[in-house]
């Protein structure tokens, strides 16, 4: 028995980083079992991802597993509180999917004005060409 070794854990450990570490473009951190958050922790490895952290902070009670926080903005990392919003999976199902929308829509008019463009000056380089034509047949006469 004595030689068992005491591994020190969280803030204690040698290693220790402040407890965030990134997962798939989200901030997780580190919640310690006597936190009034830990409840919402998922896994064994005590980590809470920031934006829940942040959404549960700012209404004062743990979030539901079924309750989803959105990032308005899109980015995961973005966890100001202006930026999130508490939404059901129904709701964040047609929030995605009306950005997807309009991104795909956003992406098509740049394509159609990048089009527009190019027409234009081809319009004016006719309309130059056609004034010099008609310049020389004046010339001429």
């Amino acid at each position: 028995m004595a030689n068992i070794k005491h591994y020190r854990k969280g803030e204690n450990h040698p290693y220790w980083k402040g407890g965030r570490t990134r997962c798939n473009g989200y901030i997780a951190v580190y919640v310690s079992p006597d936190d009034f958050f830990y409840p919402m922790h998922q896994g064994r490895n005590n980590r809470v991802t920031e934006h829940r952290l942040v959404m549960a902070k700012h209404l004062g009670r743990n979030l539901q597993p079924w309750e989803i926080v959105h990032h308005k903005n899109g980015i995961r990392d973005d966890n100001r509180i202006e930026n999130l919003q508490l939404v059901s999976a129904d709701k964040h199902t047609q929030i995605t999917q009306l950005e997807r929308r309009i991104k795909a829509f956003e992406k098509q008019i740049q394509r159609l004005d990048g089009k527009l463009q190019y027409q234009s000056s081809q319009i004016r380089l006719l309309k130059w060409l056609v004034k010099s034509a008609q310049d020389r047949e004046a010339a001429r006469a």
